[in-house]
């Protein structure tokens, strides 16, 4: 085979392979906004969702089970996003330290409070900084949630990103497709649909 024959094999592969993405997860788009506290910001936590990531956010699962830290458990969001070849990038959704400058101390983390608002969540690492403001095909956070038939935690995933899903939300298929990700490298998690079309 000549090498003229194989670039043309492997642009019609790349070609094919980009379409399933594209079917299975969707059109990769930019994020409506990048705020400026984000702009070259990357999350200290960022990491490739791989099969190391996955058992340890399942070995976490295992661990917060008990009284004394399944309120602390609650308390953080993972946000995640697929990139246009398909690998989905994760982290911890941290404060932007860009945001506080002038602050001798600055804060560390992001605290997840389910119905109340604290002003330094205002200024955090969002999704675009998992993809340094690229294009994503889906976005989403997975966080602890109990499972109301027995109390336990279990991670619960889904695509609620405001600025890579607001505009144009993915389907309910399609965050399912996501989530046989997780599963297939080892992390069970449920679908929260809340925005899915």
């Amino acid at each position: 085979m000549t090498s003229a024959v194989r670039d043309i094999n492997t642009a019609f592969s790349s070609m094919v392979d980009a379409h399933e993405l594209d079917m299975e997860f969707g059109i990769p788009r930019l994020p409506t906004k990048v705020d400026p506290w984000e702009e070259g910001e990357i999350p200290s936590s960022r990491c490739r969702l791989d099969r190391d990531v996955a058992r340890a956010l399942a070995e976490l699962e295992s661990s917060v089970q008990s009284a004394l830290l399944r309120p602390a458990a609650q308390t953080k969001n993972f946000i995640w996003a697929m990139a246009g070849d398909g690998e989905i990038v994760i982290a911890i959704e941290e404060i932007a330290p860009k945001a506080y400058n002038d602050s001798p101390r600055v804060p560390n983390g992001y605290p997840r409070r389910k119905g109340l608002d604290h002003p330094v969540e205002k200024k955090k690492l969002g999704h675009p900084t998992l993809l340094d403001g690229g294009h994503a095909r889906i976005a989403g956070e997975i966080a602890f949630d109990r499972n109301p038939k027995d109390g336990r935690l279990v991670w619960m995933l889904n695509a609620n990103s405001g600025r890579y899903c607001a505009e144009n939300p993915p389907s309910a298929r399609q965050v399912d497709n996501v989530a046989e990700r997780f599963v297939k490298l080892g992390l069970t998690v449920t679908v929260d649909y809340m925005d899915a079309e």
